[in-house]
């Protein structure tokens, strides 16, 4: 493990994941690891909440189609959403 300069070796060690979080690669635009637990728990909130919907409507109706429509349907909601928000912008 390299020490830069300004740096010692203590700091190096204590402060490795948050130094190097901050630190600038000076490649191309990363993302910060926030952004991708957002994308993730609005995949996840899509399958639920459209999923639940689904069972819903099964419970309701007495049907057996309700919740795969829904586990697509919040899938794809979620996909864009996901798209809409991270990539188009």
């Amino acid at each position: 493990m390299a020490v830069l300069p300004g740096e010692t070796a203590s700091t190096r060690l204590i402060g490795c994941a948050v130094m190097e979080a901050e630190r600038s690669t000076g490649g191309g635009a990363t993302p910060p690891p926030g952004e991708a637990w957002n994308a993730l728990s609005y995949l996840l909130s899509g399958f639920l909440l459209f999923g639940g919907i689904g069972w819903g409507v099964d419970a309701l109706f007495d049907t057996r189609w309700g919740t795969p429509v829904g586990l697509l349907a919040g899938g794809t909601a979620s996909a864009y959403l996901i798209y809409v928000r991270y990539v188009k912008s």
